[in-house]
Parts: C-alpha cells; sequence; structure tokens
C-alpha cells in the first residue's frame, strides 16, 4: 500500500498529522503485519514538473484576463496565498512549510518570468484556523489584497491540489469581497482538480516511488519536535524490505 500525501509541502499539521494519525490506527490494529507493506509519498514541491503545472494554469488564465479586461502584464497582480502557521512553528518547532512554501513560488515565478510575463507576484498567507494569541505567519491573505495597487489580483491557490472551502468559499467570496474595495478584477487560477496534466504528474510521482523500490520520502522531525508520535511514525514508514531512506 502507497499513502500518496496530495500536501506538496510537508508540514506537521497537514501531512504529517495524517501519517501520525494513520501510524497510530496501524499500530493499534496489529500493525507489525503491515510495517514492510505500507510506503509513503510526501513533499513533492521541489519537482520541475510541478511547477511547470502550476505556471501553465497561472498563464492561461492571466492571458485570459488580458484579453477579457485589456490589461497589460504590469495590470495584474499574482498573490500566491498558502494555509497559514502560527510562526512558533516555523521558527522555534523548526517546521519548513514556510521555506518549502517560498521556495514553491520562486519556482514557479522564475518559469513564468522564462516565458516572458513581466508581473509582480506576492506571496499571502491565509485560513488562521487554531490559537488566535498567538503570532501567525506574515502577510495575511487580506493585507495583501488591500496593499495592491494594480488594476487587478489573480489570486494561486498555492498549497492545494484540489478546490476545497478554502477556495470556493475563502478566496472566492470572502477575499473577493476584500478585493472589490482595492480592484477593477479579481480572478483565481483553479486547482488542479482533474487536469490531465496533474493527473499524469501523480501518475509519474507513483511509477517512480514503484521504482524507488518503495523508499519512503517523509522529511525528518522538526528540530525542536513537540509530537509524541512524530518520530515513532517517521522510522515506522521509512522501513521497507530493503531499504531506509533519511
Amino acid at each position: 500500500m502507497i499513502l500518496f500525501s496530495q500536501y506538496p509541502q510537508h508540514s506537521c499539521s497537514t501531512s504529517g498529522s495524517s501519517l501520525c494519525d494513520a501510524y497510530r490506527w496501524l499500530d493499534s490494529n496489529n500493525g507489525n503485519q503491515y510495517q514492510n507493506k505500507i510506503s509513503v509519498i510526501d513533499r513533492w514541491w521541489d519537482r520541475q514538473d510541478y511547477s511547470e503545472l502550476w505556471a501553465h494554469l497561472i498563464k492561461r488564465k492571466f492571458d485570459e484576463m488580458k484579453t477579457s479586461h485589456n490589461l497589460v502584464d504590469q495590470d495584474i497582480r499574482v498573490i500566491y496565498s498558502a494555509h497559514s502557521l502560527p510562526e512558533s512553528y516555523c521558527f522555534q518547532k523548526g517546521d519548513k512549510y514556510n521555506e518549502e512554501i517560498q521556495g514553491s513560488m520562486e519556482r514557479i515565478e522564475k518559469i513564468l518570468k522564462d516565458w516572458g510575463l513581466s508581473h509582480e507576484g506576492a506571496l499571502a498567507w491565509q485560513s488562521k484556523v487554531g490559537p488566535q494569541r498567538t503570532k501567525w505567519l506574515t502577510p495575511s491573505t487580506p493585507t495583501v489584497i488591500a496593499e495592491t495597487k494594480q488594476k487587478a489580483i489573480l489570486m494561486v491557490p498555492i498549497a492545494f491540489t484540489t478546490d476545497h472551502i478554502e477556495t470556493l468559499d475563502e478566496i472566492d467570496i470572502e477575499f473577493r469581497g476584500y478585493a472589490d474595495e482595492v480592484v477593477d478584477y479579481f480572478e483565481r487560477v483553479d486547482c488542479f482538480n482533474m487536469e490531465k496534466q496533474f493527473i499524469d504528474l501523480c501518475s509519474r510521482l507513483v511509477i517512480e516511488h514503484i521504482d524507488s523500490e518503495y523508499k519512503s520520502t517523509i522529511r525528518p522531525c522538526c528540530v525542536n519536535c513537540e509530537g509524541t508520535d512524530c518520530a515513532a511514525m517517521r522510522k515506522y514508514f521509512r522501513s521497507s524490505p530493503l531499504h531506509q531512506t533519511a
């Protein structure tokens, strides 16, 4: 069995939490019999085909906006919006999620610039679900929207692969309301959903995983990990009949 994370960027609060749930269930249900039969595909944000897929979808919507609204490149601000985390997760515990999101944006922007687009790209953080008295990653998506000087905004839900409440409601409805106060046009790039290129990408990931003899690709624990099951989960899923990976 292959557990295939649909979070391209790893965070202990997302893919890490889900894998810990899987580990706890297996561990409480005679998990030793499965230990060498289950592997994990995790953290695939730095693949070139992932970056190119986002770039393709962004350029398609970008060109549509230019044609429909008689805009030039500099009229459109591209805002990459990702699910936020408390700053302590990244800067005290050592979760690398924010760095992987930043790296994803930089790789995509490089491709777009290589293709000749001339626009401003900005990174923002949405969906502060959790403790509200703590400091979260900044800038927030509403803040970045409010500071926009261009005529149009194109939103990119960079941390998601399929549309759901954080895109269909939070971005398309709530953030559109903020944007209506500052820009003339507001659009969002669809998530991958059923795009053929995404299905092909997933197929390649699975085939490569099988060809690697099921090496699990989970990153190490955070430097100051506070999870009770994180280390055990990683040890469990890194086991395979032939290999152990870091």
